[in-house]
């Protein structure tokens, strides 16, 4: 299998195969699962991990580990020659995708063998790499990785493998390890199934609160997640369709009461960051330390059906920030968006988006056409967050073994470091919202998963808002993409010096009055 997946150079190719890969992996799980029952011997845990670790995002894996041998060999010729392919052949895949909408033969005829001519010369080029960088293989993660990095007792690393019969679940903290199975059964699906189609449209929760809140927190129950504990963090990995479960809008027990303010949500107890696998939550990542570039994409779509017009309130927000740019109505093309992206520290995107189907890639809408997701491969960004307040931005064709194939995933393969995304359909206004308190708290130091918490929760105590705004499907669908478990983020200086300058100010423009005022007959 792994002779196989060295000999492909597309992504789909090594898609398809880590699919099949799977099926291998749960049979080795299960048995291990079996015989730790039998012996209690942890050494079990670690092999099964290990197996489910092994069909997490490996082919955005090895991505990224392509560009950080880059950085480290930013003038090497192989580095670089295979990076120029790699763009070439994503670019001709997104040309060949919209070959294949507009049944154009000869031009996929043409395409096809360009793909077929730089494939040839990635697998040559590779072969020079790795005779030159023979130590280059995925390194194995081992449990006391995880807990080393994990900070305090009050982290948890959760991860799943959502198998055909069971879903296992590994729980790290620092002082222990627990190995879960749940049963695949009827009922756990149906809860499971309809759990996730509350958030469906805006009215499906508010239609029904009783089956809500009995879904909510039987899903809660049946999933096993860890005892909660006073300010708990947990990193989720989901997997299958626990990628889209909205765990924060998990009920930590039953209630009869029908204002979500006092619900017992998760994410009053609990701050959530998620991760691609365990190899993504132990990689280190070094951020702009003052003064973040910001690049605010606002299309807004005025005087349309599509108009956002509560876009303008997030454009403010923005463009708070010192050192922003904004690009607004007309000027927020996709051509100006690819122009200036890579030079950004921080992307905020504020639009109309798709995760995509069977047939159609997830998509982002700029003012005069869409991203697709194909395009996003081609780019060379090293931004250390991108926000994108957008509909369904962490979904899109589930592929097994590897996760959603959304737009958060093509911008972390593009080299984001960390990524606020959204689940399901998001309303404009409460949007608004969530992100002015999402950057409030983020411009006074809080980390992305820390400040994404606190405006879900400032957005449920908001004395201004009625019950059924309050809603989980209208503040729940953000999640953070992030590492960074700390409450202070490396943007706090800013914000410190920002209030010293104001101070200093003040004390000056105070002191020219008084000067003013003594000069005065």
């Amino acid at each position: 299998s792994q002779l196989l997946q060295d000999n492909l150079t597309d992504q789909q190719s090594k898609l398809i195969l880590d699919a099949e890969n799977r099926l291998r992996s749960e049979r080795c799980i299960a048995l291990l699962f079996d015989a730790f029952q039998n012996t209690k011997e942890d050494a079990h845990i670690e092999k099964a991990f290990r197996y489910a670790e092994r069909t997490k995002a490996r082919v955005l894996q090895a991505q990224i580990n392509d560009k950080s041998l880059l950085e480290q060999f930013p003038t090497d010729s192989l580095l670089l020659k295979r990076q120029t392919l790699q763009q070439q052949q994503e670019q001709l895949i997104s040309q060949l995708i919209k070959a294949e909408f507009q049944n154009e033969q000869q031009d996929l005829d043409s395409i096809q063998s360009s793909l077929r001519t730089i494939a040839i010369r990635l697998k040559s080029t590779q072969l020079d790499i790795d005779n030159r960088f023979p130590d280059q293989e995925n390194t194995v993660v081992k449990l006391k990785n995880i807990k080393s990095k994990l900070k305090n007792d009050s982290e948890t690393f959760i991860e799943f493998f959502y198998g055909q019969e069971a879903i296992y679940q590994f729980q790290i903290s620092k002082k222990n390890t627990t190995f879960i199975r749940v049963e695949k059964s009827e009922p756990f699906i149906k809860t499971l199934r309809d759990f996730l189609s509350f958030f469906e449209a805006p009215s499906h929760i508010s239609e029904d609160v009783s089956a809500y809140t009995n879904t909510a927190s039987v899903l809660f129950n049946s999933l096993e997640l860890p005892k909660i504990e006073p300010n708990d963090k947990w990193i989720l990995v989901p997997d299958g369709l626990l990628n889209f479960v909205p765990f924060d809008a998990l009920l930590t027990q039953y209630t009869s009461t029908f204002q979500f303010e006092k619900m017992p949500f998760l994410v009053k107890d609990v701050t959530l960051f998620y991760q691609n696998s365990a190899q993504f939550y132990l990689k280190q990542f070094t951020f702009q330390q003052k003064n973040p570039k910001i690049l605010g994409v606002f299309p807004v779509f005025s005087n349309t059906k599509e108009e956002l017009r509560y876009s303008l309130e997030e454009a403010r927000t923005v463009r708070a920030f010192d050192n922003s740019t904004i690009l607004l109505n007309d000027l927020a093309t996709k051509s100006e968006f690819l122009r200036f992206a890579e030079t950004f520290d921080i992307l905020h995107l504020s639009t109309h988006a798709t995760g995509g189907n069977i047939s159609t890639p997830a998509q982002l809408a700029f003012y005069d056409e869409p991203l697709l997701l194909n395009e996003l491969y081609a780019l060379n960004l090293n931004t250390d967050l991108v926000v994108l307040s957008a509909c369904e931005t962490a979904i899109g064709k589930l592929q097994y073994g590897e996760g959603a194939m959304s737009l958060s995933r093509g911008f972390q393969y593009a080299g984001a470091k960390q990524l606020l995304v959204t689940q399901w359909q998001v309303n404009d206004k409460s949007t608004a919202d969530v992100m002015y308190s999402f950057y409030s708290n983020y411009s006074k130091g809080a980390s992305i998963g820390h400040s994404i918490h606190n405006a879900k929760r400032d957005y449920l105590n908001d004395d201004t808002l009625s019950n059924a705004a309050k809603s989980p499907y209208y503040w729940a669908a953000f999640v953070a993409v992030s590492n960074d478990l700390n409450s202070q983020s490396s943007y706090k200086l800013i914000w410190i010096g920002s209030i010293l300058a104001i101070f200093i100010l003040a004390t000056l423009w105070l002191l020219w009055r008084r000067h003013k005022t003594s000069l005065r007959p």
